[in-house]
């Protein structure tokens, strides 16, 4: 399994990008600010 690391997770691309990786079975680590 191969791992990623998204920044800017809650913004609109980050969080497609997030459910991008996850759907095709990437570990998905993401950093959000407060």
């Amino acid at each position: 399994m191969s791992r990623v690391l998204i920044t800017g997770a809650n913004g609109f691309i980050g969080s497609n990008l997030c459910r991008w990786f996850r759907d095709r079975g990437w570990e998905v680590d993401a950093l959000v600010r407060e």
